[in-house]
This record gives structure tokens, C-alpha cells and sequence, in this order.
């Protein structure tokens, strides 16, 4: 019953989460797709559209008490460390075959400098 309580309480952030996660990895199959241009760039525009959404529903989260937002902590914190070590994987492997996207290095080095200069704001906040 619980999980069943935990899953409604979500319903709007995992479903917006499982059409992103469609349309993403219908964008890694674009090769094997032949998909006509307008197709294409309605689904960028609903990619943009749906990231939005999921950001502010993300950004609007207001924990209820102590332990929720322990829980929302653990899991920005969670995310950080999989999304950092996945984009210093794809580092490792690219500089291995001496061909980097400067995308890459740029997102890893954006969220490191981002975590360092919220930690300092939020502990200079308070």
C-alpha cells in the first residue's frame, strides 16, 4: 500500500520522466529511422517542452517535513554522482580513441563548478 501511495504522489514527474526517456532514445535510433524532417523537429520542440516541464516540476518540489527532504537531498546528490561518472566514462573511452567532444568535457566541467558554487552559496546562506 505504501508504494502504491509513493507512486501516486509521482505520477506527474515519472510520466513526464517516461515519455523523455522515449523521445530520447528514439533520438539514438535516428539512424536506423528514417524519419522526414518536420517529424524530427516536432519531437526536438516536444523534447524541449517536456525537459521544461520536468525541470519545473523538479524545481517546484517542496519537502513536507525533515525526512522528505533528506530523501530529495540523497537523491540530486545520487544523480550528480551517476550523471558525472557516466560523462567521465564517456570521457575516458573518447580520449582513448583520441577523439573528444568538447560537449562532453563542457557538461562534466559545467556540473562540477555549478556543485562547488551552490555548496558555497547554500553554506554562506545560512
Amino acid at each position: 500500500m505504501k508504494i502504491f501511495k509513493t507512486f501516486l504522489s509521482f505520477i506527474k514527474e515519472i510520466s513526464i520522466s517516461v515519455v523523455l526517456i522515449i523521445i530520447l532514445i528514439s533520438f539514438l535510433q535516428v539512424s536506423q529511422l528514417i524519419m522526414p524532417m518536420s517529424v524530427e523537429f516536432s519531437l526536438i520542440v516536444f523534447l524541449i517542452i517536456l525537459f521544461l516541464a520536468y525541470t519545473t516540476t523538479i524545481w517546484k518540489e517542496i519537502p513536507r517535513d525533515e525526512r522528505e527532504e533528506q530523501h530529495q537531498l540523497k537523491a540530486g546528490r545520487m544523480s550528480f554522482l551517476i550523471g558525472a561518472g557516466i560523462l567521465t566514462m564517456g570521457a575516458i573511452y573518447q580520449l582513448s580513441q583520441h577523439e573528444v567532444d568538447p560537449w562532453l568535457i563542457s557538461a562534466l566541467i559545467i556540473m562540477i563548478l555549478v556543485k562547488v558554487i551552490s555548496r558555497i552559496y547554500y553554506q554562506l546562506a545560512d
